[in-house]
This record gives C-alpha cells, structure tokens and sequence, in this order.
C-alpha cells in the first residue's frame, strides 16, 4: 500500500530498476492496469523516468523484437506470460471496477463481482517468477 499515486510510481519505477540492474530483461517485465486511462498514466510515468515501454494492445501481439518493460490492461493478458508482474492501482473502485458492477439484483452483483475477481486471478496467474499488487487510497476490498 502506497500513499498515494506518486508514492506508487515511485516504488513500480525503483522494483523495475532493481530487476533490470540484476540483468532481468524488461521484456520480461509487465505492468498491468485495470483501465485504459490508468495504462497511459503509468506509461507515461514509466517513459519520464527513462524506460523504453511497450504497450501491447488489443489488435497487436506482443512482438519480442521490440525492447523495454510491457504494459497491457487486464484484459489484454490473458493467454500471455512474462518472468515478472505489476499489478498496480489495485484500489477500491478500481479492482472490482465500479463501472462494471451490476447491482441490479442480488444474482446480476454476485456474477460481476465473480467476473471481477476472475479477471484479476488470471492476471495474477501470469506471472512465472514474480506477482506484485500495489495500490494507494483504500485498497481493493479484494485484498482485504
């Protein structure tokens, strides 16, 4: 847990120096958010502090050819497999994200938040090596 999102930059910024310092190939490394919008910020903080960043998207694979540390949403992970993972911006509201909870009925609540928490199994689950799961603010109540 992170005091806040800078504090959590910091700490993804510093583990992802440390690996590569100990010879790890950053295409072995991936960050892995829950949105879209929360990929391009931790991009973004990992292109300012000096990281070559590949960004696997929907429609492409991810090509090995192209160096540097792989960030791809939940979603997108599926089926792939990297040495180590971040999971970041593991905060309430974000895993399980509010937006995709159905809370119509007491059955429609119980499958999204089972979809949820499957989403965030799998990506766990990609790890080979290594999983980490940071947060800042309230954390997910799928941590707790």
């Amino acid at each position: 847990l992170c005091g806040d999102a800078n504090a959590e930059y910091a700490y993804l910024i510093s583990r992802i120096k440390e690996l590569e310092e100990k010879g790890i190939d950053l295409r072995s490394i991936c960050v892995i958010t829950r949105t879209n919008k929360l990929l391009d910020e931790y991009k973004t903080q990992l292109t300012q502090a000096g990281f070559r960043v590949y960004e696997i998207k929907r429609s492409k694979s991810d090509d090995r050819s192209f160096e540097g540390v792989r960030i791809a949403t939940m979603h997108r992970v599926k089926g792939l497999e990297f040495a180590y993972i971040f999971i970041v911006a593991a905060n309430d509201r974000v895993i399980p994200l509010a937006t995709a909870i159905n809370a119509s009925d007491e059955a429609s609540l119980e499958e999204s938040l089972t979809s949820e928490r499957c989403l965030l199994y799998v990506s766990i689950t990609r790890a080979q090596r290594e999983a980490s799961i940071s947060g800042y603010g309230k954390l997910s109540e799928f941590l707790l």
